[in-house]
């Protein structure tokens, strides 16, 4: 059996996005006859080193710790997958043997350095992710492979469990908008919030819920103090528990809406998460979550760009998002086209085992 490590860029022991997306992608792959190793990409006292674990459904932890070149060496990897920006990878200009067939996973927001791709082949998350790529001066193939979704964990409530659940929460009734993110000043929480209360002063009975890891950011921004701010802490909730995947996609169930407006996205996992449980999706043309819903007529317009180190970002404006909000809640043939579109394009695209499969095409194109 072939063997491809699957690398992030975060500690292998920090939960994460990265950690997720490659253990649901090393799944596929180990049952498409490849075998999938994980690993992480860490800093240690005496240098660079990985981590890695030999199965992915071992118990251990962490089973040794080494260089990534006798990482290669001492699991007799045929290829390698990294998921993450090139800096988290030291070992890119050095490590990597001649020939050996190395991806780079990669979200831009702006073009990257030339030699950092010297080693690697660039696969895009999306296709600004690689309008960025080819803008740097790249000339050889650049893929496109979306991150997916493990669409046999998320997928549509049925009408009874949607109702019980609605019903358990005190929500029967209310049209639910919800939205999942860390709180930080990127994802614009304020913003969804604000937008929010405008929407609420036209629609009585509606709920804002809003899923992340904390309720006061590092920067100091509280969410609750945000709530009152906008007078709608008696229609809302936060939640900063932490959720396993059954928790989120009943979490996901039983939202009207979903809406993110962050002011920049690599890709946006939790909107196709939302889509694949049949939750349309609101957010604005922003790189990431406004590439991947299939809707875009709907995309909330006006807003503000400015940049930030090279990197071009939006602010969605709250009065027009609260619009489009009232738009489909008023349309409910609009919002069941929603529903039907987003569901069909997570099949068709971000199913994890149409991910899996162009990885498997595209590591055996390059010599596995």
């Amino acid at each position: 059996m072939k063997t491809v490590l699957l690398v992030s860029g975060l500690d292998i022991e920090r939960k994460s996005s990265f950690m997720r997306q490659l253990v649901c992608l090393g799944r596929e792959l180990n049952d498409r006859g490849i075998h999938a190793v994980l690993c992480s990409s860490v800093l240690s006292k005496n240098g660079h080193t990985c981590k890695y674990r030999k199965s992915l459904f071992s118990g251990s932890m962490i089973e040794h710790t080494q260089s990534f070149l006798k990482l290669i060496w001492g699991t007799g990897a045929n290829a390698a997958v990294l998921l993450g920006y090139p800096d988290q990878f030291p070992f890119l200009q050095s490590d990597i043997p001649d020939g050996f067939p190395c991806f780079l996973w990669a979200q831009f927001s702006k073009p990257p350095g030339l030699n950092t791709l010297r080693n690697v082949v660039p696969v895009a998350l999306t296709p600004k992710s690689r309008d960025f790529i080819k803008e740097a001066g790249f000339t050889g193939p650049c893929p496109i492979i979306p991150h997916g979704v493990d669409t046999s964990v998320y997928y549509p409530l049925s009408v009874a469990e949607r109702s019980r659940m609605r019903s358990d929460m005190g929500l029967a009734g209310r049209f639910v908008v919800g939205t999942v993110g860390a709180h930080t000043s990127r994802k614009r929480l304020d913003i969804i919030i604000e937008a929010f209360s405008i929407f609420s002063e036209r629609v009585e009975h509606a709920f804002l819920m809003i899923k992340t890891d904390r309720v006061r950011s590092l920067d100091g921004y509280d969410l609750n103090r945000i709530i009152a701010r906008n007078r709608v802490a008696a229609n809302s909730k936060i939640i900063a528990a932490d959720f396993n995947k059954k928790q989120m996609r009943n979490l996901y169930g039983i939202m009207d809406l979903y809406v993110t407006l962050s002011e920049w996205e690599g890709f946006c996992i939790p909107a196709v998460e939302a889509m694949s449980c049949g939750v349309p999706v609101v957010t604005h043309p922003v790189q990431g979550s406004g590439e991947t819903v299939p809707y875009k007529k709907h995309l909330v317009p006006g807003g503000s760009v400015f940049w930030e180190d090279g990197t071009v970002l939006l602010r969605a404006d709250p009065g027009e998002t609260a619009r489009i909000i009232e738009k489909i809640f008023r349309d409910p043939e609009l919002h069941k086209k929603l529903k039907k579109s987003g569901l069909y394009e997570v099949r068709k695209k971000y199913d994890m085992r149409i991910v899996a499969g162009l990885w498997k095409d595209l590591i055996e194109m390059n010599g596995l």
